[in-house]
């Protein structure tokens, strides 16, 4: 059988479009794939722990009138478990955390435009960035 295996505990899957997606594991292992599965490669995120959820989100691509694409080209934003806030500007090759200083867990995470984001998640929790996901304020926490 083809594909990729080793001991980690993978918990989450999502794809960006028909080539590239992400899978998240236990102690923050995160694999990505750029040939819609084919393959597979380890990408470092600094996290110990688990990626449960993994709610990826990319900008909009804003083109100038001349077809230049605008904006933050390679920038991805995934949440998680425990507050886990991740921020990549380089499609998922290295990823960084982000954080406030959460518990809870985080759900889902979108783009309003090309630099404004929000990630939602447990006991109502909303966090806004208008970076492109480098810093993040926390809206509404209990």
């Amino acid at each position: 059988s083809s594909g990729y295996q080793d001991r980690n505990s993978w918990l989450a899957c999502e794809f960006l479009n028909g080539t590239h997606g992400f899978v998240g594991g236990s102690f923050g292992r995160v694999i990505a794939t750029r040939d819609g599965g084919d393959s597979w490669a380890t990408t470092p995120t600094g996290l110990l722990a688990s990626v449960s959820v993994l709610a990826l989100a990319a900008p909009p691509v804003l083109r100038s009138p001349f077809g230049r694409p605008l904006g933050h080209a390679g920038v991805l934003l995934a949440v998680g478990q425990a507050g886990t806030l991740l921020r990549t500007g380089d499609f998922g090759a290295s990823w960084s955390a982000r954080g406030v200083g959460l518990l809870e867990d985080l759900h889902d995470v979108a783009w309003g435009n090309a630099t404004s984001a929000y990630a939602v998640g447990d006991s109502g929790t909303l966090l806004v960035s208008a970076d492109a996901g480098v810093s993040w304020r926390l809206v509404f926490a209990p």
